[in-house]
């Protein structure tokens, strides 16, 4: 009975303690949720709202529109059309990845390099009449180079990781150096083994 009673206690005190961290983990998944969705949902209508900016004259130099209009819109339906590939056709899952790493890659090259190639009259001119196009585009170049260089990082920790599992394997010790090279040598030690054994007389 103490033992029942112990465990109803242990049960009455984990859904005790269960309740409210489950209500807190579920309110700061919705404080990072929301802000998130809220910001790409702006984005969107930002991109849409400003279409007038893909025949400007400065868009002959540098477009951002269309740099926001591929990282706003077309990167995550990429995204979700691999995503549904691959869980269709599981064996090309590994090639797949490739596919998104490299837009990114790409994206981020570009962006750095538009932002780059600004000149002031043009800086000036979208913070006047597409500043929200221009803020859409600065939080995307940044976001893009701060992911390419977490994702830089750790493939280089999983290439350090490797080299060293690699090295650590080759210094290891060879189990199999006492087993004979050959079966005939085996055999003969087999033979001379069996020759020392007493023989014993049967007598009828």
């Amino acid at each position: 009975r103490l033992f029942i009673m112990q465990n109803e206690n242990d049960e009455r005190l984990n859904g005790m303690m269960g309740g409210p961290l489950m209500v807190l983990v579920c309110c700061l998944v919705c404080c990072i949720a929301i802000p998130i969705i809220a910001f790409y949902v702006w984005a969107i209508v930002v991109v849409f709202m400003t279409s007038s900016a893909y025949d400007v004259a400065c868009a002959q130099d540098s477009n951002i529109w269309i740099y926001c209009l591929v990282a706003v819109i077309i990167m995550p339906i990429v995204s979700i059309v691999i995503s549904c590939v691959n869980s269709v056709f599981r064996d090309t899952a590994a090639v797949m990845q490739v596919i998104p790493f490299s837009m990114s890659l790409f994206m981020t090259v570009w962006g750095v390099l538009l932002w780059a190639n600004l000149s002031k009259p043009c800086v000036s001119f979208y913070e006047q009449s597409y500043w929200s196009l221009f803020l859409v585009f600065k939080i995307f170049v940044v976001l893009l180079v701060i992911s390419f260089v977490f994702t830089a990082f750790a493939l280089c920790a999983l290439l350090c990781a490797f080299m060293v599992t690699l090295s650590s394997v080759s210094q290891r010790p060879d189990r199999y150096e006492n087993i004979p090279d050959s079966l005939p040598d085996w055999e003969q030690q087999k033979k001379n083994q069996g020759a020392n054994v007493p023989t014993t007389e049967t007598y009828v």
